[in-house]
């Protein structure tokens, strides 16, 4: 997966933002555009995590945070 950030869209944004939602950060569309909410949820998520940083974007330690979250790279 590459990381993410306010602009990019596709399959993995969308797969994010289930994410986010599934861990009741996200209240949007699932659409797969990474805009405002979607780079708010990230941060929610980063700050929850107490992963400092204010970038709003999914980063390869965002990722591995997500993934001991639950986050799943591959569909099963």
């Amino acid at each position: 997966m590459r990381g993410l950030k306010q602009g990019d869209n596709g399959e993995d944004v969308k797969k994010w933002q289930g994410f986010l939602k599934d861990q009741n950060l996200y209240r949007g569309e699932v659409d797969g555009q990474f805009g405002a909410e979607t780079k708010q949820a990230t941060l929610d998520f980063q700050r929850f995590h107490e992963l400092r940083t204010d970038e709003g974007a999914v980063t390869n330690r965002t990722l591995g945070l997500a993934l001991l979250a639950g986050f799943e790279l591959i569909d099963s």
